[in-house]
């Protein structure tokens, strides 16, 4: 029998035993007695087995509702590609690598995911202009000019996203999303630019190989001894970079 419910059972008869002594005794040899007094036992009892049950269900309920919340979550934009790894993250959406133009000197320094299916406003005023984005050399496959898709992932399992610079391989204990070449806007471009995580097998939109300009460029990073320590850098060869959840 669960120990929750034995000590029920004894708390009740307890319970039965003392609100009776205060108007009676109970007569052992009296079975109508007897008989009355085990009925209202039986029925706190069933009262009280009753709420103990309905608690266990909210109990188990709140817990699947936990469980539930702690599965999956984690954002992050897989740059390069037009989905998301399969079994391990959802495609929220796919689109094309959005920003400022790279000589503009007050340009957005963030690049960013744009939807193919934009929903759009005529309200009035500028001072800020949204470019796509190319390829600006033939470093990640692609070749230059080429515009840059992107994917927005959800992870199924994890709630925490990271990229890691330099290297290719996540951190002990945290799970591997995609593998990449880390990227951002030329140093002599006005435009400030972040870095970014480009997949490895960077792919291209069709028909975005013109080289239109008014947009976004993006490069390879390379290391620069000096100020970086190296080893374990070396000059001039370029960072990977990697995508990891926990």
């Amino acid at each position: 029998m669960d120990l929750h419910y034995t000590v029920l059972l004894f708390s009740v008869v307890c319970l039965v035993l003392t609100d009776n002594s205060r108007d009676s005794r109970i007569l052992l040899n009296d079975p109508n007695l007897l008989i009355s007094q085990i009925q209202a036992l039986e029925s706190k009892i069933q009262l009280l087995t009753t709420a103990y049950q309905d608690q266990q269900s909210t109990i188990h309920a709140l817990q699947s509702q936990v469980q539930t919340g702690s599965n999956g979550g984690a954002v992050y934009i897989r740059w390069g590609k037009t989905s998301c790894s399969a079994n391990i993250s959802e495609t929220v959406y796919s689109g094309f690598m959005g920003g400022s133009d790279p000589n503009s000197v007050g340009g957005a320094a963030n690049a960013v995911c744009l939807t193919s299916q934009p929903v759009l406003k005529e309200v009035g005023g500028e001072g800020q202009f949204m470019g796509g984005a190319e390829y600006g050399s033939n470093s990640f496959g692609p070749t230059a000019n080429n515009d840059v898709p992107c994917a927005v992932c959800r992870g199924l399992h994890d709630r925490s996203v990271l990229m890691i610079p330099g290297t290719d391989v996540c951190t002990p204990g945290w799970n591997l999303q995609y593998q990449g070449l880390l990227a951002a806007g030329h140093e002599n471009h006005k435009s400030a630019t972040q870095f970014i995580c480009v997949d490895h097998d960077a792919e291209s939109i069709i028909g975005g190989e013109s080289p239109l300009g008014l947009g976004r460029q993006i490069y390879v990073v390379r290391a620069r001894c000096g100020s970086l320590e190296c080893p374990p850098y070396h000059n001039s060869k370029e960072l990977t970079c990697v995508v990891c959840t926990k």
